[in-house]
């Protein structure tokens, strides 16, 4: 202080702005040292988060629940929690309901989806931080809404830990950017989805007509097999191969138009396998009969009345089996054999039929996968129907077995998962 009064005005003026500079500095500093750990720290949690974004546009999936269990898996191991769960509610469906640990979900209360719904209504923000440790026996959650940038949202995800903790805001905005894009994908997917059934309505409607028009013409033909005249079995014949080239267009662009890079994909739907195998062999009973083929089915006991597959895919391997087996039996038997056993439907085709050539079998173990430019043989009986067999049971995450001699008949055996 006795240094400080002997200054002049005009000097104290003067050192009182340089120790004003000095504390701005110092502030300036304190407040850098501050903010660049947090930038860091956010800008590494968002690289890492890379990886999850990745994952949700770069893989193909089929169902939501497939897609929302790998989501969840990763984003528990990212968040460090202990209970992950996610609710889908989706027009004119049931909802779904996932959740990770599967050990917890029974711990959830009845209503936890309806209060969840209530907290991200009542929020003004995007991601609603509650303690819910009453009812769902944790300490701590977070509930965020899957809401895209546009349309209403679909669900919420819910992460929860046994211990009291809360997450950072940078966290929080990171979580809210992921269940956006979660929520994309979702409607990505369940557009895809719309569009399958579509094609497969539309396909269905095709191919009906064509089927009567091709069943039409083989009655007409055997009932006048005695006055037709060469002219008249041309004509049939084009009627024949007409339609199976329209056939064959419509398999091919339902198959091509179920991805962008023109490959067949599974479309998976709830079916009732022992209907939908009869009505299959519907036409093939009237045509054993003709050949004399004793053509029986055996069902597993406890046959579900519901398994999940792609339809399509399940009645063309069902019809290619069939068909071939009833084309190179005459006189003699063909069974078709259905079981289900640990989420996976098991159908065995047998008959008693000429056998298969070890050569032409080797040809078929050997051909190209589904995906794979096949070409269509001339031949007939080149064994395109089963290749195709093939093809689609690798197509559905299954497998396809031949087992035959020649002169002794032959077993088609094919299994697909359908849980």
């Amino acid at each position: 202080m006795l240094v400080l009064s002997l200054l002049s005005p005009i000097e104290m003026s003067s050192l009182g702005k340089q120790i004003l500079v000095v504390k701005r500095m110092t502030f300036a500093a304190t407040r850098n040292t501050d903010q660049k750990p947090r930038r860091e720290s956010f800008v590494g949690l968002w690289e890492r988060a890379n990886l999850i974004r990745s994952f949700l546009w770069s893989q193909v999936f089929t169902d939501e629940k497939i897609l929302l269990t790998h989501f969840l898996t990763r984003i528990r191991r990212f968040f460090e929690v202990d209970f992950c769960f996610v609710a889908l509610f989706f027009e004119d469906d049931q909802p779904v309901e996932i959740g990770l640990p599967e050990t917890s979900l029974g711990s959830l209360p009845g209503n936890v989806a309806s209060r969840c719904v209530d907290l991200i209504a009542n929020s003004r923000v995007p991601v609603a931080w509650k303690q819910l440790h009453g009812n769902l026996g944790f300490s701590s959650a977070v509930v965020s809404p899957l809401t895209p940038a546009v349309g209403q949202p679909l669900g919420f995800l819910l992460l929860a830990h046994s211990t009291s903790r809360s997450f950072s805001s940078s966290e929080l905005l990171l979580l809210q950017s992921l269940t956006s894009e979660l929520s994309w994908a979702l409607r990505n997917l369940r557009s895809k989805k719309n569009y399958q059934r579509l094609l497969a309505t539309r396909s269905h409607e095709l191919k009906n007509p064509l089927h009567l028009v091709m069943g039409h013409a083989t009655l007409l033909r055997e009932s006048l097999a005695s006055l037709l005249t060469e002219e008249h079995r041309r004509e049939f014949k084009c009627i024949d191969q007409g339609t199976t080239e329209l056939l064959d267009v419509v398999k091919d662009l339902l198959d091509r138009a179920a991805s962008n890079e023109g490959k067949p994909v599974a479309v998976v739907e709830a079916i009732d396998p022992r209907l939908v195998i009869e009505e299959i062999l519907g036409p093939f009973r009237e045509r054993a009969r003709r050949n004399r083929i004793d053509l029986e089915t055996i069902y597993g006991g406890d046959m579900p009345t519901e398994i999940f597959t792609d339809p399509l895919k399940f009645k063309q391997i069902i019809r290619k089996l069939v068909d071939n087996a009833v084309k190179f039996t005459q006189g003699g038997r063909v069974q078709v054999s259905v079981r289900i056993d640990k989420g996976v439907i098991e159908v065995v085709v047998s008959d008693t039929g000429i056998g298969i050539a070890e050569e032409k079998l080797r040809a078929i173990c050997e051909s190209p996968r589904c995906g794979d430019s096949l070409v269509r043989p001339e031949k007939h009986g080149s064994g395109r129907g089963l290749e195709i067999v093939k093809e689609f049971a690798g197509l559905l995450k299954g497998h396809f077995h031949v087992s035959s001699r020649v002169g002794e008949g032959s077993q088609f055996t094919v299994c697909l998962p359908c849980a």
